[in-house]
């Protein structure tokens, strides 16, 4: 009795001991951070997270450290490289996840640095990368991952375009309840990709995504009630859901519940109302609302005209890169470029505005080069004449582009020395490519010769004397701004006489 009596002591020591232990285990740094990051209580999870020691961050701090540092959550700041370092660090200790909530952090740093590598932050933008880490989590079935990999799949992002497992991938996160995945899917049925059109099915999956709140799937439910498309026409819930996704920043909803205040289609025609929601959309430089501000008579304002040639840039490009993913009529694109070209001559144009315009020149000159069958007729003139008006605006591919003609005597007269002139200009600008334009000529019979450096030249007196600029010297002899010329140094030189 007394021996079992002492055991019986012993063990509810042991236990009481334990109990203690796990108190106080339990209110540690750590544990409070991780009962925080259970709760996606992001400020109390910083805090915590950052009164554990280095030594001792673990998989679940790593990860949750690295997503606050990527969305500026917790008090951090948005810090692209910060983020990328330490969920690199996370994605390390996978073989460590033993929970479910272990091995969901793992799934979500490779998410995100999947999400890092695709949008350079941190990181050099690497595409194949971002689907290497999609590709992981998403074999581990994480729905977030599943939907971008599915989506890099469908436009040919860092992956072979495959429609087929882009939907198979959509499917999978879509089945699981993400939002952006039903929306995806609804569009795949809706439009035929990858899977006979049933516009009924597609109704299902933008309504699936919509009462979860997606901004998109909002917009698309309403054009399915609006066009009668999958569902009975219905205007009132076609403004209905117009207005969810519109309060919620939706431009393209916002465009559209501005058409049905201007048409009275749901709701009582009110024509303030509909200006107030196409002001909105076009402050996000939405085209259609841009343009219907103008059939109205309003005038737009710089902002918005700046933030209408930014978003017909950006179609534009979707369209000449195929990103979409759909066929197109190559006019639409064509003359969605000439639009932004012919604000050449605006004023106030900002720095990215400028920057659209000079694209837009380029791309035309491109067209005009080669010709589009059945739209534009090869103009070697015309060309020329866009490349140079492109250049205006520090284009450093149209400079290659004038420095090619000029090479070629494509819509000008051949003259070496200038085409120098705009392979150099394209080359100081970092367009690397220009330097094979300078090697053809440099290889070209009679058109440079070799000058050896005596005492007292200099770069200006050198060129003077053959007839040429320091940046064709320069780009002649692959030489940096900051590089000096020593006596006896040999240089390449046009040949005195001979530009053609």
């Amino acid at each position: 009795m007394i021996v079992g009596g002492a055991l019986s002591m012993a063990v509810m020591s042991l236990v009481a001991e334990e109990k203690m232990h796990v108190a106080d285990e339990g209110n540690t740094p750590r544990a409070r951070a991780i009962r925080a990051l259970d709760a996606k209580d992001w400020n109390r999870f910083a805090y915590w997270a950052e009164m554990v020691d280095y030594a001792k961050w673990d998989l679940r701090i790593k990860s949750g450290l690295g997503h606050c540092y990527r969305e500026g959550l917790g008090g951090k700041p948005r810090d692209g490289k910060r983020a990328f370092d330490i969920l690199s660090e996370a994605v390390r200790l996978e073989d460590t996840a033993i929970t479910p909530a272990e091995s969901n952090d793992v799934s979500r740093a490779q998410l995100e640095l999947g999400i890092c590598y695709h949008a350079g932050k941190g990181v050099a933008s690497n595409h194949v990368e971002a689907v290497k880490w999609y590709r992981k989590a998403a074999e581990r079935g994480y729905a977030a991952a599943q939907f971008c990999l599915g989506a890099c799949c469908h436009h040919g992002v860092g992956v072979k375009k495959d429609v087929d497992e882009a939907l198979s991938w959509y499917r999978k996160a879509a089945e699981q309840g993400d939002a952006q995945a039903q929306c995806s899917l609804g569009g795949c049925y809706r439009k035929g990709i990858g899977v006979a059109k049933d516009e009924v099915e597609a109704v299902k999956w933008f309504r699936k995504a919509a009462e979860q709140g997606q901004a998109n799937a909002q917009n698309n439910l309403a054009w399915c009630y609006c066009e009668g498309v999958g569902v009975g026409k219905d205007d009132v819930e076609a403004v209905k859901w117009y207005r969810k996704a519109a309060e919620q920043g939706d431009a393209q909803a916002q465009c559209n519940l501005g058409h049905h205040y201007r048409v009275g289609h749901g709701v009582p025609q009110n024509m303030a109302k509909a200006l107030e929601w196409y002001r909105k959309a076009a402050a996000q430089g939405n085209a259609d609302a841009i343009k219907a501000i103008k059939e109205q008579g309003h005038t737009l304002t710089q902002r918005e005209k700046n933030l209408s040639i930014r978003e017909k840039h950006l179609t534009a490009m979707s369209l000449a890169s195929g990103i979409d993913g759909e066929a197109h009529d190559k006019k639409e694109e064509y003359e969605l470029f000439l639009d932004i070209a012919s604000h050449e001559n605006d004023k106030d144009l900002g720095e990215e505005e400028r920057e659209c315009v000079g694209g837009a020149l380029l791309v035309l000159g491109t067209y005009c080069l080669e010709g589009v069958p059945g739209l534009i007729k090869k103009d070697l003139a015309k060309a020329f004449d866009y490349f140079s008006r492109a250049s205006k605006f520090d284009n450093p591919v149209a400079q290659y582009y004038l420095g090619m003609c000029y090479e070629r005597g494509d819509g000008v007269a051949r003259d070496y020395r200038k085409s120098i002139e705009w392979y150099g200009k394209a080359l100081e600008a970092g367009f690397e490519k220009a330097k094979s334009g300078i090697e053809r000529i440099k290889r070209t019979p009679g058109v440079t010769t070799e000058y050896v450096v005596r005492s007292g030249d200099m770069f200006a007196l050198i060129a003077r004397k053959h007839g040429t600029t320091v940046r064709v010297l320069r780009a002649l002899n692959g030489l940096k701004p900051d590089d000096h010329i020593r006596v006896g140094q040999k240089l390449v030189v046009p040949m005195p006489g001979n530009n053609k």
